[in-house]
C-alpha cells in the first residue's frame, strides 16, 4: 500500500526548468521531511523539466517525483485535475506557483500549524509577523481574501474534508468555461466552504519568508487584463452561492492596480484597448471598477494626443515640479506595479533616479538598468526625496505610515500613491 503523506505540495510548471531547478535548490530542506512529499507537474513537450526533476530525484531529494501532463490543459484546469487525482495520497494538498520558494523557518510554521487539523488554510503571506486567525464567517473571510484566493499557492485544502465527495462535474461545468476559468478555484474555494460547516485558518507569514522570483516581470496575461479583471474576476463572484449576501462587498477585494486608469492608457497606446473593448466590457468595468467607467470610456474614444494631455502632462507636471523644487525622483516598489509605474514615466520622458523597497530580500538590483534601494540607503543622503508609491493597495498604507515616521525624524520626503 502507497504511503500517504501528510502534505504534498503540487507544483504545475510549462517550459520552466531554470525555474524549477531555482525552486528545488532553494527548497532542498524539504527532502528532510519524511511525511511531506514535492510532485512536478509538468506539460511541457521537451524533456528539459524531467531532467531537472530527475536530477534532484537521483542525488538527493526521494521525496520527489514527476508527473507529466497535457500541455493541451489551461493552468487553472490542472488545479481541479490535481484535487481530484492525488486527494487520496496525502491529509493536505498544497498547490504551488513554480517560482515561488518559502524558507524553512516559515516551513517549519506551516507544518506545525497543519497539525491543528483545519479543513481549508489561506496564507497571508505579505505580512510583518508570524500570526494565526480563525474564521467562522464565509462571508467575512470573502470580503477580506476572495482576490488573494486567487493567487496559486494561498490556499492548502484538506483533503479528507474539504475535497472529499466533491462533484467534479458540477464544479468543472460551472467554474472551468472561458469566462470564468482564470479564477476557478476561487469560485471552488468559496463555494465548496458553504456546502458544510468547513473549519478556515489563516496563517500569517513575514513577507521575507515567501519569495516570488517573476514578482518584477509582467505578467503572461497582460494583454487580457481587461476581460480577466472585469468579467472573469466579476462572473465568478456573482456566481457564488447566495449565502453570499454582499457580493459587490467580494468583488471589491481585487486590486484596483491590475486595472487602472494607466493600464488602460498604456493599452490604448499599445494597440489592445479599444472602444470594441470599452463596449464589450462596459457592463463588468461599471460593476467590478465604477470610479473608473468615466476614465474607460474617455481612453477608448478620444484621440492620443488629447489623452496625453489629459493623463499624463498633470503627472509629467507634478514630477517636473519635485525636480526644480530639488528633489530626486523615485518609485517605492520593486514588482508588477512599479514596472507599471515606470512605463508611465517613460511616457512622460522623466526616468527615476532608482527603486525603493523596505527590505532587499527577494527583490532584484536593478529593473530595467535602473538600481533597487533599501529605503535606509537612499535616506543616508539626507536628500529631499519625492517617491511614488507603487505597490499593491494592502501595503499602500504600510508604506506612507513607514515614510511619515521618516518625516518625523526630520527627513524631508514627498510621495504621491501610484
Amino acid at each position: 500500500m502507497e504511503e500517504k503523506f501528510i502534505l504534498l505540495i503540487a507544483i504545475p510548471t510549462y517550459k520552466r526548468c531554470i525555474d524549477i531547478d531555482s525552486l528545488l535548490k532553494a527548497i532542498s530542506f524539504v527532502s528532510a521531511y519524511i511525511n511531506v512529499k514535492v510532485v512536478i507537474f509538468d506539460s511541457s513537450k521537451d524533456n528539459e523539466t524531467k531532467k531537472v526533476t530527475n536530477d534532484y530525484m537521483r542525488r538527493f531529494f526521494s521525496n520527489l517525483s514527476y508527473e507529466r501532463l497535457d500541455e493541451r490543459i489551461p493552468s487553472n484546469e490542472k488545479v481541479f485535475l490535481i484535487y481530484e487525482r492525488y486527494a487520496n495520497t496525502c491529509e493536505y494538498l498544497w498547490i504551488l506557483h513554480d517560482h515561488t520558494i518559502f524558507t524553512q523557518e516559515s516551513f517549519d510554521y506551516l507544518i506545525n500549524n497543519l497539525r491543528l487539523g483545519y479543513d481549508f488554510i489561506y496564507l497571508y503571506t505579505q505580512g510583518n509577523r508570524y500570526g494565526l486567525k480563525e474564521y467562522d464567517n464565509r462571508q467575512s473571510f470573502a470580503q477580506k481574501n476572495a482576490w488573494f484566493l486567487g493567487k496559486m499557492g494561498a490556499s492548502i485544502v484538506r483533503t479528507t474534508t474539504l475535497i472529499k465527495d466533491v462533484n467534479w462535474e458540477y464544479y468543472s461545468k460551472k467554474y472551468l468555461t472561458h469566462r470564468n476559468i482564470n479564477f476557478s478555484h476561487v469560485g471552488f474555494y468559496l463555494e465548496r466552504l458553504c456546502e458544510k460547516d468547513f473549519s478556515i485558518l489563516e496563517i500569517e507569514f513575514p513577507r521575507s519568508q515567501f519569495i516570488d522570483t517573476r514578482k518584477y516581470e509582467k505578467l503572461s496575461w497582460e494583454k487580457e487584463a481587461l476581460r480577466i479583471c472585469t468579467e472573469c474576476w466579476g462572473s465568478v463572484i456573482m456566481s457564488l452561492p447566495q449565502i453570499y449576501t454582499d457580493k459587490k462587498s467580494i468583488i471589491s477585494t481585487i486590486d484596483w492596480y491590475f486595472l487602472n486608469i494607466y493600464k488602460l492608457l498604456l493599452g490604448r497606446l499599445q494597440g489592445y484597448y479599444t472602444i470594441d473593448d470599452y463596449k464589450k466590457y462596459e457592463k463588468w468595468i461599471k460593476l467590478v471598477f465604477p470610479n473608473l467607467i468615466k476614465d474607460a470610456y474617455n481612453i477608448a474614444t478620444l484621440p492620443e494626443d488629447t489623452l496625453i494631455e489629459k493623463y499624463v502632462k498633470p503627472f509629467k507636471d507634478r514630477l517636473r515640479d519635485e525636480i526644480n523644487s530639488g528633489r530626486d525622483i523615485y518609485i517605492y516598489g520593486a514588482g508588477k506595479h512599479g514596472i507599471e509605474c515606470l512605463e508611465l514615466m517613460e511616457i512622460a520622458d522623466i526616468l527615476p533616479k532608482g527603486f525603493i523597497v523596505s527590505d532587499m530580500a527577494g527583490n532584484p538590483e536593478n529593473i530595467r538598468g535602473i538600481k533597487v534601494y533599501e529605503l535606509g540607503y537612499v535616506l543616508c543622503d539626507n536628500k529631499p526625496i519625492f517617491t511614488i508609491i507603487a505597490v499593491m493597495e494592502e501595503l499602500q498604507k504600510e508604506i506612507i505610515k513607514l515614510i511619515k515616521k521618516e518625516v518625523d525624524k526630520g527627513q524631508d520626503i514627498t510621495w504621491m500613491k501610484y
